[in-house]
């Protein structure tokens, strides 16, 4: 039996509750066909309910940038910039820099 028939392969970070006020994160997790679907619906039921979301890939050293009634992420590999209205100026964040300063080591 392939992995596709039973389900989806996923890795950390994810959180998993198994039980009540107990959330875990294994290395590998297969999710049954069913609970992926759910889950992959979860999404657009929070882009409902904020103007914007970002998720940062590490790896990739990216940010996807989520928005209300889009079906896929704007792909943002150099620079962030969010300017709400209620804000004076905009957020800019050089991603370079950014992601930079997240792998960069402590000194000594």
């Amino acid at each position: 039996m392939r992995l596709a028939e039973i389900g989806v392969a996923l890795t950390s970070p994810f959180d998993v509750q198994l039980e009540p006020e107990c959330i875990s994160q294994s290395d590998v997790f297969v999710l049954p066909r069913a609970e992926a679907r759910r889950v992959a619906i979860e999404m657009p039921k929070y882009q409902r309910h904020v103007p914007e979301y970002w998720i940062a890939d590490l790896d990739a050293r990216l940010f996807e940038r989520w928005r209300p009634h889009e079906d896929r992420p704007e792909v943002l590999t150099e620079l962030l910039e969010w300017h709400p209205p209620a804000a004076q100026q905009a957020l800019r964040m050089e991603l370079a820099k950014f992601f930079d300063a997240v792998f960069e080591l402590p000194n000594g």
